[in-house]
């Protein structure tokens, strides 16, 4: 006699039948759903300390971004071509959100040879590349002063290592007409120490679990 878990005859083989459909039909909609989405790899502990020892060398994540003058701002902003070459080696987004904030320089010209001229990130362009923007050097010109910001693709290698004396730099072709490059900058450096600190956290974090 077939009896079921409520002792009623027949019950338990129809529990059974019951149970074995569900689990058909459980095993069919999981073969037939979606697959999940791959969680997104975590940054290789060698390319994260480089990243975080770049990030450190630029910004002090405790200090008050509000009280640094212009100068300090300009330096902490400036990021050279073979920081930007080992910021993509180590992680191309943290790489790509450096080229977003910072400061770049470049020597026009073919030869290379020319002044230094500076100007503001934009992001990435195409691979190899980068976007910088500013405005006309010259803004004794009435006409010039009002002009905004000129964007400007670069390769990789055009960017210089070097940066300009403050007394040679003229921080108001780096923002756009009316804009103040004090409060341009702070915000800049702040978001930079935003990103330093969540590498750090990231690098504290991954350490710990290992």
């Amino acid at each position: 006699m077939n009896v079921g878990i409520f002792g009623i005859q027949g019950l338990g083989w129809s529990l059974r039948l019951h149970e074995a459909r569900c689990g058909a039909a459980a095993a069919a909609t999981i073969e037939t759903a979606a697959p999940a989405t791959p969680a997104a790899q975590p940054l290789p502990a060698a390319g994260l300390v480089q990243a975080v020892k770049i990030l450190a060398g630029h910004v002090d994540p405790l200090t008050d971004a509000s009280r640094l003058d212009d100068e300090d701002l300009l330096k902490g902003l400036h990021v050279t071509r073979e920081q930007v070459k080992q910021l993509i080696e180590a992680d191309a987004e943290t790489a790509n959100e450096v080229m977003r904030l910072g400061v770049f320089t470049w020597r026009p010209g073919s030869s290379g040879d020319g002044p230094l001229s500076v100007a503001m990130g934009v992001g990435p362009g195409d691979p190899g590349s980068i976007v910088v923007k500013a405005r006309p050097e010259r803004l004794n010109s009435r006409l010039l002063r009002h002009l905004g910001c000129q964007e400007q693709r670069m390769e990789m290698e055009q960017i210089s290592n070097e940066l300009p004396q403050w007394c040679n730099i003229n921080v108001e072709s780096l923002v756009e007409f009316g804009e103040d490059f004090r409060d341009v900058a702070r915000r800049r450096y702040a978001k930079l120490q935003q990103l330093t600190q969540r590498l750090t956290a990231n690098l504290v974090a991954g350490r710990g679990g290992g």
